[in-house]
């Protein structure tokens, strides 16, 4: 039993400091147990905390009651609307909620982060000389959560509840669903959260996503209890572990997406095309995409180039810069909420020679593509726009009526160009 024993005193509190407006006080003996939220083991022979607060319904009287502790003399007052008649085994509600902010406003929000117990068949009698002593069993409205995960994360999630609202002119706890709002700190834990199910129910959590996802969970009956206490780990895209990690606009599952293996064409000295498809985007939104490169098998890219595309499904991309007689590899990737994912890895070895001008290849511009680092240029043909300023393009031999028209031997058949060092006949 926990019991705190006051000095006798009853008077007028007149100097309430603008705090709780009652016009009686008593001494006050609280004899106490405590149970649950691991509150069972650690509150024997408990000393209460200068300044604790205990809320009580006196129910023959109908008034309410707030007592105070003051550790400095070991006291218990209570201080009530009404004056309180003597009698014994007189019905009181006893509710202490530890943590509370202001203990005395009317309402009090009591918050996921006060940990709440009552007992609604508490007793209350008088004694020789006035003293007040009031016997409860307390119990805690709530469980104790916490939740482990990457340090600094904020999540919210909803499908919980707690007490959030207590009015003494009603005697009305408020319990409603709520979305609490969880900080996981640097040791990778967040703070204790006192809280239950919103449905006793279907007893389901949700954790919002980023891009319209979210993680949703069932959890069995003896999970978090009122007086229960224990830690879930928070789910990731990555490891969603028990969880569902779902696109909320059909609530089916995500996944990482598949993508083709990379075709390459159209080799040369230090250019190749290559080309991908994303074949099923994960039920998600497509977050990049493109292609890595490199020398080295299984190019990646944190170890590797690579060519972002804007493109959701068909990826393109005409290479440039390479160096000749070299073995590249290649892969495509995509990424969406769930995750990373690259392509099955392609390879190929570029020529020893010069590239050709060549059509439906690349187009011959030095902005785009012999810049060292083969960006990507749009796929259109060289033709008579591409050369409009070309001095060899209307030469006598190729004129208005070779417009659109590709160039190639059979276009150029007596060009004295044709067949030189710098275009090759193919």
């Amino acid at each position: 039993m926990l019991w705190a024993l006051a000095a006798v005193s009853c008077s007028r509190m007149d100097e309430a400091d603008g705090q709780f407006s009652g016009t009686h006080l008593y001494r006050m003996r609280f004899d106490c147990d405590i149970e649950g939220s691991d509150y069972a083991a650690t509150k024997a022979g408990y000393v209460w905390e200068d300044g604790t607060v205990i809320h009580i319904q006196f129910v023959a009287k109908r008034t309410k009651g707030i007592a105070t502790y003051n550790s400095a003399t070991d006291e218990w007052i209570v201080e009530t609307e009404k004056a309180l008649t003597t009698v014994e085994g007189a019905k009181c509600e006893v509710y202490w909620l530890n943590g509370l902010e202001d203990p005395y406003a009317e309402p009090f929000v009591i918050g996921p982060e006060v940990s709440s117990f009552k007992d609604v068949a508490a007793s209350y009698s008088f004694f020789d000389g006035g003293l007040l002593t009031v016997s409860a069993k307390m119990v805690p409205m709530t469980s104790r959560l916490r939740f482990i995960g990457e340090p600094g994360r904020t999540f919210t999630i909803d499908g919980l509840k707690y007490c959030s609202e207590y009015s003494f002119s009603s005697n009305f706890f408020t319990r409603v669903s709520e979305t609490v709002t969880v900080n996981i700190g640097p040791d990778g834990s967040s703070d204790y959260y006192y809280v239950l199910f919103a449905d006793s129910e279907s007893r389901t959590l949700t954790i919002e996503g980023e891009y319209n996802t979210a993680f949703v969970r069932t959890f069995p009956e003896t999970v978090l209890l009122a007086g229960a206490s224990g830690y879930m780990t928070a789910p990731t895209p990555s490891d969603p572990g028990n969880w569902s990690f779902i696109n909320k606009e059909n609530e089916e599952e995500v996944h990482l997406p598949v993508i083709s293996e990379v075709a390459v064409s159209n080799v040369r000295g230090t250019a190749a095309r290559l080309d991908a498809q994303i074949t099923d985007l994960g039920n998600g939104r497509i977050l990049s995409s493109g292609f890595v490169y490199g020398k080295s098998p299984s190019p990646t890219l944190e170890n590797s180039m690579s060519f972002p595309s804007e493109s959701t499904d068909q990826l393109s991309l005409r290479l440039g810069g390479l160096e000749k007689s070299t073995t590249y590899y290649v892969r495509a990737y995509a990424s969406n909420p769930k995750g990373l994912v690259y392509s099955p890895e392609a390879g190929f070895t570029t020529t020893d020679y010069e590239d050709d001008l060549y059509k439906d290849d690349f187009d011959y511009d030095e902005d785009n593509w012999d810049n060292g680092g083969g960006s990507a240029v749009d796929e259109e043909d060289i033709s008579k726009e591409d050369w409009s300023d070309d001095q060899n393009w209307n030469n006598g031999i190729g004129g208005d009526d070779m417009d659109d028209d590709s160039i190639g031997k059979d276009e150029w058949p007596d060009d004295e160009n044709w067949n030189d060092d710098e275009y090759e006949n193919q």
